[in-house]
């Protein structure tokens, strides 16, 4: 009864306990369920137009000495001035992130009794768009496909990389593999010169993600020749033109667009049509 004019997107929570889903009346309505208990928990309007995609926030399965989970703990999450606040390390609260109609947000259920969002903080670009994919392989951190062609890239909420901008800046390098073995790096070639972002302003249809550990970067061009380049987070987007792009998820410890430590960014290392 929860959706009765039917189901647009679903998906579940790292540990599958819980169900995400979002409903195709009006108001784009979340429900959160209890999977193992069959129940539906807490559901609430969007309130945001169409929503076209789904998913949740990575996140770290905390145990006890004993193997057994860890009381959840919820995060501190204060708008403030528009700037998000995000305690990583109370960080054990289930996150939705919904993406559609000219919105980005996140969704959490507080104390088991109602549901709190956060929108996300766009960071001076533009969200004038239609978010049509998400996807979270790293705590905290998420990227998504809109409609303009761009692939953003989130942290803590906030918008904090935009690889269209990325790319045309630094230039792109292409990735071969060893035969056989995926995922090996045997050399890196930066095509000097080659500055065309690889989606143009075609629309991202699809973005999918392997789950990594993020490589701190001093030298980009060099370091991407490291094999610890091989356990980075992986994303991998798709356009309505048929191109795919092959995207590692880096920290620049170089970033000069940032005054908060080393930048988090995405680096396309292949491309496929």
């Amino acid at each position: 009864d929860t959706h009765q004019r039917g189901v647009s997107t679903l998906c579940f929570n790292n540990k599958g306990d819980i169900l995400a889903s979002v409903g195709m009346d009006a108001d784009s309505t979340l429900a959160f369920h209890a999977w193992d208990k069959n129940v539906m928990l807490l559901k609430t309007p969007t309130g945001f137009g169409k929503v076209y995609c789904l998913c949740f926030m990575d996140r770290d399965i905390y145990t006890d000495k004993n193997g057994s989970p860890m009381i959840e703990k919820e995060f501190n999450c204060k708008a403030g001035s528009g700037a998000a606040s995000f305690d990583a390390s109370n960080a054990y609260t289930d996150v939705a992130i919904t993406g559609g109609e000219k919105h980005l947000k996140f969704w959490w259920i507080s104390n088991g009794k109602n549901i709190k969002t956060q929108r996300g903080l766009w960071n001076n670009e533009d969200s004038n768009t239609n978010i049509l994919c998400v996807a979270s392989e790293t705590p905290n951190v998420c990227v998504t496909g809109d409609s303009n062609g761009r692939v953003l890239l989130w942290e803590n909420f906030k918008c904090v990389y935009n690889t269209a901008r990325g790319y045309e800046t630094l230039g792109r390098v292409t990735v071969s593999t060893t035969a056989g073995t995926e995922g090996t790096v045997s050399a890196v070639t930066p095509l000097l010169g080659e500055i065309t972002y690889p989606h143009g302003k075609s629309p991202i249809q699809a973005i999918c993600a392997v789950k990594g550990t993020i490589p701190v970067l001093f030298d980009i061009n060099n370091d991407l020749t490291q094999h610890a380049v091989t356990d980075a987070p992986k994303y991998i987007t798709a356009d309505n033109n048929g191109i795919i792009a092959f995207w590692i998820l880096i920290r620049n410890a170089n970033a000069t667009n940032t005054t908060n430590g080393d930048a988090l960014e995405l680096k396309c290392v292949r491309t496929v049509d």
